[in-house]
């Protein structure tokens, strides 16, 4: 991050030639630094541990499933009663 600055030649005394503008950090490097890798990492909160995480994707497709079958029972009886 950078911090434009122009230099006033007359209060220099330069005679009245202006130069380019001078450019000056706003912030420490390090602080910089620290910024920059803290916006590349992605923390997720840990709600639950990775086991339990696993467990109850297990039981979602599982309702899931059930749901499905729930919901399709009718034509589930014509196709079996199609091919007894």
């Amino acid at each position: 991050m950078y911090l434009d600055q122009t230099d006033n030649a007359t209060e220099h005394g330069n005679n009245g030639q202006t130069s380019a503008p001078a450019r000056r950090r706003i912030f420490r490097e390090e602080a910089l630094q620290y910024y920059i890798e803290n916006e590349e990492k992605i923390e997720l909160p840990v709600i639950i541990s990775p086991r339990y995480f696993v467990y109850l994707w297990i039981v979602s497709m599982f309702l899931m499933v059930v749901g499905l079958v729930i919901t399709f029972w009718p034509l589930i009886q014509q196709w079996v009663e199609r091919w007894t």
